[in-house]
């Protein structure tokens, strides 16, 4: 958000610009770099570019900029394949500076699409990122808080100088790390997690993300064990550590699978006896 240009600039043989946020630019958005004079396949999916009041380019927002060092010069190759789909725009219903040249297709697949890639609406696209932007949403600081609603708000323009910064408070914690750290999981050890093939480290790292991402105490910790055959759910205990709940608290067995989804004790399995565990 809030940038000179390239946001982005696409001079990729193959390109796929999905479900991306793009506010404040100044002089160009997602600019098609024609001037290296190569066939592109791009395609450009529920998109989302909002003019903020550092805005000066006369450009629509995805457009071919073919010729270097000029901002505003729009040339598409004959041979370059653009996809467009679902891009909302404050100012054109299809947000593209058509100068009659490119290969605008019908379909993704005509163009280039990840196999399994779905998009969402771009009516969804803010929102979205409004909850889950940045390197902690659970934890934003007052300096997150009011970047983010300057977006949301359309206010936001590019900083120019670098404003005072929160008090932080410090949190410490306990650390213990598991025994046998690089030990691959299934490899014998009776302390081991079944199934995951990951490291006991891993695990336990994998343990403390979730903890931070999501906001979720994972320590201390319930663990339940859920009857393949007859779904019934039983409680193994309460552990101050993760890496090894399923092993120590609900016993050791190759069919047993590991999850650190809260509140999915509830769930029944078939074809396999599970464990799950939620905070406690």
């Amino acid at each position: 958000m809030s940038n000179q240009a390239r946001m982005p600039d696409i001079a990729s043989v193959s390109t796929v610009m999905v479900n991306s946020y793009v506010y404040n630019w100044r002089w160009t958005a997602a600019a098609i770099a024609e001037r290296y004079s190569i066939d592109m396949e791009m395609s450009l999916v529920g998109n989302v570019f909002d003019r903020g009041p550092s805005n000066q380019g006369g450009t629509l927002p995805i457009w071919c900029q073919g010729r270097a060092g000029d901002p505003y010069y729009s040339e598409c190759w004959p041979s370059t394949k653009i996809y467009k789909d679902d891009n909302s725009c404050p100012d054109d219903v299809s947000c593209w500076q058509d100068d009659g040249n490119a290969d605008v297709v019908g379909t993704a697949v005509e163009a280039t699409w990840p196999t399994g890639l779905t998009a969402m609406a771009s009516s969804a696209v803010w929102a979205y990122l409004e909850d889950n932007v940045g390197a902690w949403p659970t934890a934003r600081d007052s300096v997150d808080t009011r970047l983010i609603g300057e977006v949301g708000a359309g206010t936001g323009s590019i900083k120019t100088s670098v404003p005072s910064f929160p008090a932080i408070p410090e949190n410490t914690h306990s650390l213990t790390i598991p025994a046998n750290p690089h030990v691959v999981q299934g490899s014998g050890y009776t302390n081991l997690v079944q199934g995951s093939g990951y490291t006991n480290l891993e695990e336990w790292l994998h343990d403390a993300a979730t903890y931070a991402e999501e906001g979720i105490p994972l320590w201390p910790v319930v663990a339940y064990y859920v009857d393949g055959s007859s779904g019934a759910i039983s409680s193994c205990g309460t552990s101050s550590s993760t890496y090894d709940i399923a092993t120590r608290l609900c016993g050791s067995g190759t069919d047993r699978m590991y999850s650190t989804l809260a509140g999915a004790e509830a769930v029944a399995t078939t074809g396999g006896d599970m464990v799950y565990i939620r905070a406690a």
